[in-house]
């Protein structure tokens, strides 16, 4: 079997095929091609004599096997195929490696992820007064469902010097750290996954408890 591939791979090589392209995107989203898509692509040569043809065949076979493996988790009528440069484009970006459609798969579970916790019953709500603060550190109104979402969904820590961490509730974290500061470190973990803030030797760090976020232009 490997020699018959081999003597395939020599075959297309002496045509004038760019064997390394193929070699690469095989390499590039994790595929082997397959003893039948080379058979296919020699017998085609056999009628109609263009090495050309036999190349976009098996590029067409390596990007049918990458769509194939995704088409259960994403859009397939979305994947293009551009047989000639070649690469592959899924919903108008390029894919460099089948690594980036995992990646789109999780920013879909993100903003699925997202939605539904916009939507779900919240327990902590921003005052009026809270959120004249947040306005006045330059964020949005747009901005306040986002920071007051992070407050119902943040991991708060205690952090000490010499004695190991420890988990504390919302309540626990506004008493140690005082309202201002805790809305510093909620409106920054909102945008920016985490953040620390302390009160005196007091210290707690703030871990985003959602994801699918807008990337914020304040930074504190």
């Amino acid at each position: 079997m490997k020699q018959e591939l081999d003597f395939m791979a020599l075959v297309c090589k002496c045509l004038g095929l760019n064997t390394r392209l193929i070699e690469d995107l095989e390499i590039e989203f994790d595929v082997t091609v397959s003893e039948e898509a080379m058979e296919d692509a020699l017998e085609h040569f056999k009628t109609w004599r263009r090495p050309e043809d036999m190349q976009t065949m098996i590029v067409r076979h390596i990007f049918q096997t990458v769509v194939n493996r995704y088409k259960d988790r994403l859009d397939e009528k979305k994947f293009v195929f551009h047989t000639h440069e070649p690469y592959l484009e899924y919903d108008g970006q390029r894919i460099w490696r089948y690594q980036n459609l995992d990646a789109i798969i999780r920013e879909q579970k993100e903003v699925e992820q997202w939605e539904a916790q916009k939507n779900a019953p919240r327990e902590f709500h921003l005052t009026d007064e809270d959120k004249k603060i947040l306005l006045d550190w330059g964020n949005t109104e747009e901005d306040l469902d986002q920071i007051e979402l992070e407050a119902n969904v943040c991991v708060f820590t205690q952090l000490y010097k010499s004695k190991s961490e420890r988990p504390i509730t919302r309540d626990e974290a506004i008493k140690l750290l005082g309202r201002r500061e805790f809305l510093s470190g909620i409106d920054r973990a909102a945008f920016h996954w985490t953040a620390e803030r302390r009160n005196g030797n007091k210290r707690v760090s703030f871990d985003s408890g959602f994801v699918g976020r807008h990337i914020n232009r304040v930074v504190y």
